[in-house]
Order: structure tokens, then C-alpha cells, then sequence
């Protein structure tokens, strides 16, 4: 019986530490909600640790989709010129063609 809570205590410090580098590498949160979320972890032992891993798992996921999305507009032109061959501020074509129908 001792065994066998020693594993699970075991296991419960090695989720958690794994949550804590998670936690502590994201770059998305705060240094605030990152100690809320160490605190938590260590608090609520394995609950704690599988909900840290489950946001820091959706913020990568979200922050991997996001740079892919930025890669496409760098692709379209779009990151820094805006409206490729449409019209500018002051009404004039940059000589593209126009997605307004214009001719």
C-alpha cells in the first residue's frame, strides 16, 4: 500500500513539473497568470497539472495557426502593402487590377 501511494505521489510531482516547464516557457502569458497557473498547479496536484498542459497545448496551437496565417499574408503581399492592385487613400489604382469591379 505504501508502494503504491509513493508511485502515484511519483507520478503527481513529474506531471507537475512538466506543467511548470510548460508553463514557464509559454511567451503568450503574462508573468502574472503564469505564477496564478504555477500556484494552481502545485495546489491541485494532478488536476492542477492537466489543465495547465491542456491551455498551454491550446496557446501553442493558437500561436502556431496565427504565424501560419502571417506567412500567407507575407505570401499575398498583403502584410505590408495592404490592398494589392486595389484602390489607395486618395481613390487612385496602384495600377493593379481592381477587386471592386472597377474598370
Amino acid at each position: 500500500m505504501v508502494a503504491l501511494a509513493f508511485v502515484a505521489a511519483l507520478i503527481a510531482v513529474v506531471l507537475n513539473a512538466i506543467a511548470s516547464v510548460a508553463i514557464y516557457r509559454s511567451e503568450v502569458i503574462s508573468p502574472a497568470q503564469k505564477a496564478a497557473q504555477l500556484i494552481f498547479v502545485w495546489l491541485v496536484p494532478v488536476v492542477g497539472a492537466i489543465l495547465a498542459l491542456q491551455i498551454a497545448r491550446e496557446q501553442r496551437a493558437l500561436t502556431t495557426r496565427a504565424s501560419s496565417e502571417r506567412g500567407s499574408d507575407l505570401e499575398l503581399g498583403t502584410q505590408w502593402g495592404g490592398d494589392v492592385g486595389g484602390p489607395s487613400a486618395d481613390g487612385s489604382s496602384s495600377g493593379g487590377p481592381s477587386i471592386h469591379g472597377d474598370s
